[in-house]
C-alpha cells in the first residue's frame, strides 16, 4: 500500500470525536457478543485472538473469526451503521441480522443462542461472560442499548477504516505480517510487534494502534508504546512534534487524539497527512527507544 492509497481511501472525519463517546461505549458492549461466540466456539489460541475480530472497511463491519463446527461455516459480526448483530456466511454474506437499538443484552444473547442452535451447535456452551471485565455501563445492568445518533455510528466506522488503513501502511513499511485485530477487552485495533528475543521469549517490542474512548481519553486516539525486558534508554531525549504528546498515566506511550485530525482540515490529504506524520515519527521514536537502528 502506498501513501497515496491511504489518502485516496481515507474517510473524511467531520464530527468532534468527543461527541462519539456514548455510542462508542454502546459498540464496546455489543462487541462482547462477537467475542463470546469466538471464546466458546473457536479453538483457544495462546494470544486470545480467537475472541478478537477484524475490521472489514468495505462493509463497515467488525467481523469475528470463522466458526467451523456447525452445519456450515459462519461468522458473527457487528455492523456499525445500523448497529446490528449479524450472522454471515464464510464469504461474509449476511444471513440474518438483529438490530440492537432498544434491545437489551439479554435479548441479543438469546438471539445469538438461537442462531447457534440453528447451526446445529450446542448453544448451551455459550455463556454471557468473558475472562476479563470491561467498564461499567447501563447495558451491563439490564438497560437497553440506546444509540444517541446513528450518524455517530457511521463516523466511528470512518475512524475504524482510517485507523485500519494507517495500520496496514505502517505494517507494510515495517515488513511485518502480524494480523490486524480488534481486541474485545480494550476495543482497540492494534499491532504488537516483538523485536528482539532470548530464545523464543521476546525481550523488546513496539505496539501501535487506534483506541476507542476509554478512562484516559474521551475520544478515539492513536497510540504507540514500547516495552523492554530490561529498560536501557531514557525518554527525555526523544522528541515528539505537537499535537502528538507523551502519555504517562499508568502506561507510557505516544498519543494523538483524533480531534486534532478533524481540526487538521477538511480534505483527505490534510487529515490523513497528520495521521501519517504522527505515526511515522512515533514509531521511529519507539524503535529508537528499544535500540533498533531502523527508521521507516
Amino acid at each position: 500500500m502506498k501513501e497515496t492509497e491511504v489518502i485516496d481511501r481515507w474517510q473524511i472525519l467531520s464530527t468532534h470525536p468527543q461527541r462519539l463517546q456514548a455510542d462508542a461505549n454502546n459498540l464496546h458492549q455489543a462487541a462482547q457478543l462477537v467475542a463470546m461466540a469466538g471464546k466458546y466456539f473457536i479453538p483457544e489460541t495462546a494470544d486470545d485472538s480467537h475472541t478478537a475480530s477484524r475490521w472489514i472497511p468495505e462493509k463497515d463491519l467488525q467481523l469475528g473469526n470463522l466458526i467451523t463446527a456447525g452445519k456450515q461455516d459462519f461468522h458473527v459480526g457487528l455492523s456499525y451503521p445500523d448497529f446490528a448483530l449479524q450472522i454471515l456466511s464464510a464469504d461474509s454474506t449476511v444471513l440474518t441480522s438483529f438490530p440492537l437499538n432498544g434491545k437489551t443484552f439479554a435479548q441479543a444473547f438469546q438471539w445469538l443462542w438461537k442462531q447457534l442452535e440453528a447451526q446445529e451447535l450446542d448453544a448451551g456452551k455459550l455463556l454471557p461472560k468473558m475472562h476479563f471485565d470491561i467498564p461499567d455501563h447501563p447495558v451491563k445492568n439490564g438497560e437497553p442499548f440506546r444509540v444517541e445518533d446513528f450518524n455517530h455510528m457511521q463516523e466511528l466506522a470512518h475512524h475504524r477504516t482510517n485507523g485500519h488503513l494507517l495500520h496496514q501502511y505502517f505494517r507494510q513499511l515495517l515488513h511485518r505480517d502480524e494480523e490486524l485485530f480488534i481486541w474485545p477487552h480494550h476495543f482497540d485495533e492494534g499491532l504488537y510487534l516483538p523485536l528482539t528475543f532470548e530464545g523464543e521469549a521476546p525481550t523488546s517490542s513496539v505496539s501501535f494502534g487506534l483506541a476507542m474512548p476509554d478512562i484516559y481519553y474521551p475520544e478515539p486516539y492513536f497510540y504507540v508504546t514500547t516495552w523492554e525486558k530490561v529498560e536501557k534508554r531514557a525518554l527525555k531525549d526523544v522528541k515528539l512534534s505537537s499535537p502528538g504528546h507523551w502519555h504517562r498515566q499508568d502506561w507510557l506511550g505516544q498519543v494523538l487524539e483524533t480531534h486534532f485530525i478533524v481540526q487538521a482540515g477538511t480534505t483527505a490529504s490534510e487529515q490523513a497527512g497528520l495521521g501519517l506524520s504522527f505515526l511515522q515519527q512515533a514509531i521511529n521514536n519507539a524503535l529508537k527507544v528499544v535500540g533498533k537502528n531502523q527508521e521507516i
